[in-house]
């Protein structure tokens, strides 16, 4: 994975994990208002683009006490990322942990 560095004073982080594939690991907070955020600049994004591109989101919420609950999340959501991609693309699937 290549991090892709947060904004001074955040601590979401993003990391390339394939070539056309980006994970977020976002601080608690409100994930649908974050969610709804990131789709609009990437909406903004695609309309300056010759070729729109796809975004399909699989994501979890949660908090991971140990190194094995956080590889068992991020499995989770990639699983619901290619749950997205089957699902046609320009989908979002997961689920929030209570």
């Amino acid at each position: 994975m290549v991090q892709l560095h947060p904004a001074p004073g955040q601590r979401d982080a993003f990391c390339r994990s394939r070539t056309d594939e980006l994970t977020g690991l976002l601080e608690d907070g409100d994930f649908v208002k974050k969610l709804q955020i990131f789709q609009a600049e990437y909406a903004k994004l695609n309309q300056q683009l010759e070729e729109p591109v796809t975004l399909s989101i699989g994501y979890a919420t949660g908090a991971a006490a140990n190194e094995e609950e956080l590889r068992k999340m991020i499995q989770l959501v990639d699983n619901y990322l290619y749950q997205a991609k089957r699902q046609g693309k320009n989908q979002v699937v997961g689920a929030e942990k209570k």
